[in-house]
């Protein structure tokens, strides 16, 4: 299997969304197509290991989110509202269909969120934040819980700015609840690790327990990021998923 490399097999593209130029790379194949969104201050580079392992018949868009990566840090609100908008507006300007959504942590979110409104090949939820339970636990069990995210992000996306404002946003309206994720039509793939100490496991099965045509896979011993631990594994899950 000839796999892609994020260097040289992707083409770079620019989206200009209603609240700034969006970056993200193209790698054209003839097989499934599947737009990967990436977590809280990470960037298309956050999937550098993942393709090196996925082959390179698919049809793959990478982008940054707004505050991230190469895409434009407007002086903006950077609600989860902002993101998911310039999500739906970057997927409506292409013309995109019969797409898989893969999402991690914050993508997560957004990926489940938009599998509410819209019906798509598939969604994969990888370690998927934005579940109103775990808002409302986080900041119970670790006021300094900011702040914290915070200094370790800031380590990785120097817009601070940008990061403080997506931890501070009123996102009240757009928390995912089990009655909301019932919604979801589209197949979905939840992949979780089993010692993720930034989402906890508990999590997973709310996500599992509520949306109708799901499955979970729990990766032992990954934490937070197993695209980035264990990429074979999640390329292995990914592509039976996709080719299932």
């Amino acid at each position: 299997m000839n796999s892609v490399d994020l260097v040289n097999d992707f083409e770079t593209e620019y989206f200009d969304s209603k609240y700034g130029r969006l970056h993200y790379v193209h790698h054209k194949g003839n097989g499934p197509t599947i737009i990967f969104v990436h977590g809280f201050a990470g960037s298309i580079r956050s999937w550098t290991r993942l393709m090196k392992c996925v082959p390179e018949n698919l049809d793959i868009y990478l982008l940054d989110l707004l505050g991230h990566g190469e895409s434009e840090a407007p002086d903006a609100e950077y609600s989860f509202g902002m993101h998911y908008e310039t999500v739906v507006g970057f997927v409506a300007g292409l013309g995109l269909k019969d797409y898989y959504m893969f999402g991690h942590s914050y993508g997560g979110w957004i990926a489940a969120r938009y599998a509410m409104e819209e019906t798509l090949a598939g969604i994969i939820l990888e370690d998927a934040a934005g579940l109103k339970e775990f808002a409302e636990e986080r900041y119970a069990r670790n006021p300094d819980y900011r702040e914290d995210m915070i200094r370790k992000a800031a380590q990785i996306n120097p817009h601070e700015t940008v990061l403080r404002r997506m931890l501070e946003a009123d996102n009240e309206d757009f928390y995912l609840t089990p009655s909301g994720l019932a919604r979801i039509d589209s197949r979905t793939l939840i992949i979780w690790g089993g010692n993720d100490t930034t989402v906890d496991i508990k999590y997973s099965r709310i996500f599992r327990k509520a949306i109708p045509n799901s499955r979970l896979v729990v990766l032992e011993p990954e934490r937070h990021t197993p695209h980035y631990s264990n990429p074979e594994a999640v390329s292995k899950l990914l592509m039976d998923f996709v080719m299932g």
